[in-house]
């Protein structure tokens, strides 16, 4: 039986990944009992590090046979990213406060060379949309109700031939 070994090269070209990042938020308390929270931002990166794999080869030189599969990192990818988030809570009572929120998040990554990089699959990694509703309830005698709800946006991240996809949820915590 043969064993595979991975073959990690470095790269002496490498350099630091570079990120622009812009935001802008804005928060306003409306009255005393809602509170409002918004913020955008676009986020530029440069120089992102990837791993490239190489050809594999069988290697019989120390006697047995090893099998290797050679992966080079390198600054071969840029991304951009921009989305928004909102969040709201309200107090209709000193003991009680319900929050809505919700958040978009859009992502593109762009390798420099074409190569099979971990970096090319980040895409589908994160969901493109989410979304929350909380109760949060202040009971007699120290104890607290909180329910949280939330919606979760699919993710669709494909890789080495795999769908490692999760599909869009939603859940619910009592606590």
């Amino acid at each position: 039986a043969g064993t595979v070994d991975v073959q990690v090269s470095g790269n002496h070209d490498g350099s630091s990944e570079v990120l622009h990042a812009y935001e802008l938020g804005y928060r306003v308390l409306p009255s005393r009992q809602l509170y409002v929270d918004t913020a955008a931002f676009y986020f530029n990166y440069n120089n992102l590090r990837s791993a490239s794999a190489g050809t594999p080869y069988l290697d019989t030189s120390s006697g047995r046979p090893l099998f290797i599969y050679p992966l080079t990192f390198s600054n071969n990818a840029e991304a951009h990213s921009f989305g928004a988030e909102t969040v709201a809570t309200w107090q209709p009572l000193d003991s009680w406060r319900l929050q809505a929120g919700y958040s978009l998040l859009s992502l593109q990554v762009e390798e420099r060379a074409p190569s099979d990089s971990a970096t090319s699959n980040s895409e589908g990694r994160s969901p493109r949309h989410q979304a929350v509703l909380r109760s949060l309830v202040d009971l007699p005698c120290d104890l607290e109700l909180d329910a949280f709800l939330r919606f979760v946006d699919h993710t669709s991240m494909k890789s080495e031939g795999a769908d490692r996809s999760v599909p869009r949820y939603t859940q619910l915590d009592l606590r």
